[in-house]
């Protein structure tokens, strides 16, 4: 039997053969769901929904298109797509209980001109269009909303990303960190997004608006972490990598990774062709710093209209003419130091001019004879290439492959063993995957695993029906305490009155007499009341205990798919892929380090716009090595 997941709260439906539109019994919720009889695919499709609901869009949007590929019939994952692509979360009204939809990830275009929502519509039925129509509606007013306030928002140079909170609740490291970085740069007047001050009184659903308007002003993002985690935390990474679609669009906007206490091999894989920052070297606030005003300098007039504005700007105190032949000289004479430090000057000055960027080009190469200068400066080379393609024809632009590509021959030599030590660390650290998943294997009990899993896809109301039980539970064994001590005090007492009762007896103590009788009663009905209750509460705890099992039980058997034998499966195709990266990436270090070279160079001349032929058989190689596990 298929089994499909609620899209606002995760519990299983109740979906009847034929049927497009159902209403969840935990959250009263109508929704669609797929329409396709592939238990293959219906497990897909629930994992995607599964990551959208906690947020992490993109992996749902990659399973999404999976599903696509296989059948694009189906309006549903149109849908669903949508949903990921402007970030849509459902959550509950605390005032009426029903489930509205939020906005976490906006743009420019509004959702009912969408390709993909255009698509579901053209291919769904009458009942679940109007569903679409309908939520596509309400999604639209929020976006709508969300873009009037983000026009009135306050607009920002550097955009801070960073996790705030770690697993228990305390302040991150990268926090500290950020909030040092935000103060130095606030302190140079330069406008800075810091979450934890600029949202300070906002309240969260009030949010996006805020990040939205930052993220489309910011020229520079930090995205500051000392932790793997930090970096792909789901709302930091949905704050980078809306960030990073943004300059695809904006190629004046720069994403500077910041890291410390960590390799920056661990580092995303979208970050890996980016120059990062080591937080901990010495200087780095100040070459942070000095790099962020370039950037903020040059992206004020790096357009395609910027060469027109130059043009009528007023002469400056120093003589643009003296600047050119200054910086021409040093080049002639060899000094790379003064020349580098003219053709920046120059720049400043003259950004529109394609002579200014093959000038630094030549300064930061030594005239293309130090190859060895690509490790370090090779972001600053591609960005002066690219600037000077962009300003000169094409048939020009070519021209220079002859000088180029011979220069990165040479120096993709500087690429090489680093390739090979992250080749080496791959291994090392799908080895240690491999462990590990080994140890869950062998010592980590199934029901345990499954109960955890499950847990994330029920409602809040059953959640918090099974906290209420185990807390009552536990508050429970502190009364039975109690009540232990008041039995044990009490029967002490009434005993002690008892046994000294002989004593009280004289008939001209009798009034001692029988209050020594009465509070003997009085403590042994306290003691004997203590028992009961103690009784009572030991009756509840099997009570509890059994209700608690109960749940368990039902959310065990509440996905028929979630079976022991294919946990176990789900491990070892786990295992069996970080053995299959292992033997690709021996595999890829036994090849012969010129043809690794010549692949280095050949991404290299191909990312610059020179195509040059590669192995495609080793490319496909250090693909399946370098591909996210």
């Amino acid at each position: 039997m298929i089994i499909y997941k609620c899209k606002m709260c995760g519990a299983n439906l109740s979906v009847e053969p034929g049927q497009k539109l159902t209403k969840c019994a935990y959250c009263d919720t109508t929704q669609t769901f797929p329409s396709c009889d592939d238990e293959k695919k219906a497990m897909l499709y629930n994992r995607a929904n599964y990551f959208r609901q906690g947020g992490e869009f993109d992996k749902a949007h990659m399973i999404y298109e999976r599903i696509l590929e296989e059948d694009a019939s189906d309006p549903e994952v149109y849908w669903s797509i949508v949903l990921c692509k402007y970030g849509i979360e459902y959550v509950q009204d605390p005032k009426t209980g029903s489930h509205i939809p939020t906005m976490n990830r906006t743009m420019q275009m509004s959702i009912l001109k969408d390709n993909d929502y255009l698509a579901a519509i053209e291919r769904a039925d009458e009942q679940t269009k109007q569903y679409y129509i309908n939520e596509a509606t309400k999604i639209d007013q929020i976006q709508q909303t969300i873009l009037k306030i983000a026009d009135e928002a306050n607009n920002y140079d550097v955009f801070i990303s960073y996790k705030e909170k770690d697993p228990n609740g305390e302040r991150t490291k990268a926090s500290v960190m950020a909030q040092d970085l935000y103060e130095r740069l606030e302190a140079e007047n330069i406008r800075t997004f810091f979450s934890r001050i600029s949202l300070e009184d906002k309240i969260g659903n009030e949010y996006e608006p805020y990040i939205y308007s930052a993220l489309n002003s910011a020229m520079v993002m930090l995205v500051i972490g000392t932790k793997k985690e930090e970096f792909e935390a789901t709302w930091v990474k949905n704050e980078w990598a809306r960030f990073l679609a943004m300059t695809k669009e904006n190629m004046n906007k720069k994403l500077i990774p910041c890291f410390c206490d960590m390799d920056s091999y661990d580092l995303p894989d979208e970050f890996q062709l980016i120059q990062a920052q080591d937080m901990s070297k010495v200087g780095f606030e100040q070459d942070l710093l000095r790099g962020i005003k370039k950037i903020l300098a040059s992206g004020n007039n790096r357009s395609e209209a910027v060469s027109v504005q130059v043009q009528t700007q007023k002469k400056e105190e120093i003589n643009t003419e003296d600047l050119i032949e200054n910086a021409e000289t040093y080049l002639k004479i060899k000094n790379y130091e003064k020349a580098a430090r003219a053709y920046a000057e120059w720049s400043e000055k003259n950004p529109g001019d394609p002579n200014v960027w093959w000038g630094r080009i030549r300064a930061l190469t030594k005239d293309f004879s130090d190859p060895s200068v690509l490790r370090s400066k090779y972001h600053d080379f591609c960005d002066w290439l690219g600037y000077y393609k962009r300003l000169v024809p094409e048939d020009e632009y070519m021209k220079m492959s002859d000088t180029i590509v011979p220069f990165l021959q040479r120096g993709a030599d500087a690429f090489v063993d680093p390739e090979l030590n992250t080749v080496q660390k791959i291994i090392e650290d799908n080895r240690n995957s491999i462990r590990d998943l080994d140890c869950k294997m062998q010592n980590i009990s199934y029901k345990d695993q499954i109960l955890e899993q499950n847990m994330k896809h029920l409602s809040k109301d059953v959640q918090d029906g099974i906290n209420a039980r185990k807390a009552e539970r536990e508050g429970l064994k502190t009364k039975r305490v109690v009540k232990t001590i008041q039995q044990w005090v009490c029967g002490g007492f009434s005993v002690a009155y008892l046994v000294l009762l002989p004593t009280f007896y004289h008939p001209e103590n009798l009034l001692e007499f029988y209050i020594a009788i009465g509070l003997s009663i009085t403590f042994g009905f306290f003691s004997i009341k203590g028992t009961i209750a103690k009784m009572k509460m030991k009756k509840r705890s099997l009570e509890l205990d059994k209700e608690i099992e109960n749940i368990q039980m039902s959310i065990l058997q509440g996905d028929p798919n979630l079976t022991e034998e294919d946990y176990k499966k789900d491990l070892q195709s786990k295992i069996d892929h970080h053995n299959e990266t292992i033997a690709y990436a021996q595999k890829y270090l036994q090849s012969p380090t010129s043809e690794i070279k010549n692949l280095i160079c050949g991404m290299m001349c191909n990312e610059i716009g020179f195509r040059q032929s590669v192995n495609e058989e080793l490319g496909a190689l250090r693909q399946r090595v370098f591909q996210k596990n």
